[in-house]
């Protein structure tokens, strides 16, 4: 209860905030990069092993977490690790594989060793022609020296106005 609590907090602050926010160029580079990052994750979680709904195999998408990474999703367990984020990605298989989920990234803040993005997640029928559901996405990516990202933390909430953050 006190995580939700922690993360709410953190979402009502980071969309009163995005609303006032103007970028940086450093940040318009993260969200160009982080956002070509979101794209071939997105394509990852497509892969015909993950979308199989009887015995969905998620291994790909989950490389693209970061070794100790921690995803909540609300309504689904927590998962820790690489591992625990594969098992969460392959149970959250039950929109179905007919959906495709993206995000619309609004707003950025970080360093050199990270990137904090919060977003708008869609999950649409695979045809993008009807809107099945909209999340709240606060999400930190984790930089390496060699240019690299790996997600690290990945927080999705239902309800409220998921269009807070939209400028």
């Amino acid at each position: 209860m006190m995580n939700r609590v922690l993360i709410l907090t953190v979402l009502v602050s980071v969309s009163t905030e995005a609303q006032r926010w103007e970028r940086t160029k450093r940040e318009q580079l993260w969200l160009k990069k982080l956002s070509n990052f979101s794209k071939e994750y997105e394509d990852a979680i497509l892969l015909p092993e993950c979308t199989n709904s009887m015995k969905p195999n998620c291994t790909v998408a989950a490389s693209f977490w970061d070794k100790d990474a921690v995803i909540a999703v609300d309504g689904l367990n927590s998962g820790h690790g690489r591992e625990g984020v594969q098992k969460i990605l392959e149970q959250n298989r039950g929109h179905g594989p007919d959906t495709y989920f993206s995000v619309h990234w609004y707003y950025c803040k970080g360093s050199r060793k990270g990137v904090a993005l919060y977003g708008v997640g869609t999950v649409y029928s695979n045809d993008k022609r009807e809107i099945l559901e909209e999340w709240r996405v606060l999400t930190f990516f984790r930089s390496y020296n060699d240019g690299g990202w790996k997600i690290q933390y990945s927080f999705e909430l239902k309800g409220g106005d998921p269009h807070a953050a939209n400028m």
